[in-house]
């Protein structure tokens, strides 16, 4: 009786399995037709493109595409009731077919932190490629630096692609945008977009880079011959902007660390904050002369240990970006004025050098909001 009940069990399994794939197969979306070669972008509709919360992060592409979950995709503005969409990783199925009457190359878009693509060619051949932010260079499929996957479609031929797309922040796949690129345009696009050679921010940001490294080493030095803390505070301040700008960021951590770019943006940015605060306090000497106003400033100091709680995912991306430049501005403004009342011989000197970077922040800022009102509807 039991080896019976096992018997049954097993094809009851076996049937369902069987079923679910062939069901599966016929639940796919509609295919994204290519017909002309001269756009940069094919963009799927949402009717084109179905998505698969995946709440462990543990699906396999066998598992999606022939097992019970390949019948639960949806499309996007048809959730089912009861299905979790605020998750980490997601899975996405679309399929395009060449409609043009001669080959041509389209390039498969990782713009997530982690971007799984398996192509799958005549429903049998199935080939796996991998990109995405935090993916190292040596990782990558494709165009490393572009994030971008080149692939071959013949006269007629369709594909099916299952795009496991992963991400820090839940719930990422609602802003998520399905589309391929025409390689030949957009390599053509991407390379008058790189003339001349010679990128002029990254250069000044060299230049920058090595100011600030010789000038923090000179004071450093000064600090060894007198000992003023000043100089030694001043000298930290230098040095952590160089490290900012410092070409470590670019050919390094860019290339071959990519996971490490928040934590590398949020300990630098966090230097610079406290390094310049701990300079203004020793500069205006502020425990003695304004002694309620310094334990303001040691106050600001520690706030800045908070972006660190935006890594993981408990603050807004936003925070790190507020709380240092906001803390930078009151840190600046308060301490002029406030010497500047107490008549304290150094304040001129000290709000001479904040005006440059003054006028520079202001006029990011009137930029940046008339781009934003230039690209609003």
């Amino acid at each position: 009786m039991k080896y019976s009940l096992k018997i049954y069990a097993a094809i009851t399994v076996l049937f369902i399995s069987q079923y679910a794939v062939a069901l599966g197969q016929d639940n796919l979306p509609p295919y994204l037709a290519i017909t002309s070669d001269t756009v940069i972008e094919y963009k799927f509709t949402t009717e084109q493109y179905q998505i698969l919360p995946d709440k462990t992060g543990k699906l396999t592409i066998d598992e999606v595409r022939n097992g019970v979950s390949s019948i639960q995709f949806f499309t996007k503005n048809k959730t089912p009731v009861g299905i979790d969409t605020i998750v980490y990783t997601t899975w996405y199925r679309y399929r395009v077919k060449n409609n043009l009457d001669k080959e041509i190359g389209v390039s498969l878009v990782a713009r997530s932190l982690q971007s799984d693509f398996f192509v799958i060619r005549n429903n049998t051949q199935q080939t796996h490629y991998k990109s995405g932010i935090i993916v190292p260079w040596d990782e990558k499929d494709g165009l490393q630096a572009s994030n971008i996957i080149p692939i071959e479609l013949q006269v007629g031929e369709q594909v099916t692609i299952y795009n496991r797309v992963e991400n820090d922040r839940p719930g990422t796949q609602f802003g998520f945008q399905v589309k391929l690129y025409n390689t030949e345009n957009y390599s053509l696009k991407r390379l008058s977009e790189m003339q001349p050679f010679f990128d002029p921010d990254l250069i000044i940001g060299f230049l920058f880079c090595g100011f600030c490294l010789l000038a923090g080493i000179f004071n450093f030095l000064l600090f060894m011959i007198d000992r003023q803390k000043v100089h030694l505070q001043f000298s930290m301040y230098l040095l952590a902007l160089a490290l900012f700008f410092s070409p470590v960021y670019f050919t390094y951590i860019v290339r071959n660390a990519p996971f490490l770019l928040r934590w590398f943006d949020c300990a630098t940015t966090t230097l610079i904050v406290m390094s310049f605060i701990q300079f203004t306090r020793y500069y205006f000497q502020s425990f003695i002369n304004a002694r309620r106003f310094d334990k303001f400033l040691v106050v600001l100091m520690f706030l800045q240990l908070i972006p660190f709680l935006a890594l993981f995912s408990l603050l807004p991306d936003s925070t790190g970006t507020i709380i240092p430049y906001g803390t930078l501005s009151i840190s600046s403004i308060a301490s002029s004025v406030i010497f500047y009342r107490l008549q304290h011989p150094n304040v001129k000197p000290f709000i001479w050098a904040l005006l440059p970077f003054g006028f520079a922040a202001l006029a990011a800022i009137v930029t940046y909001v008339f781009q934003n009102e230039g690209n609003s509807i």
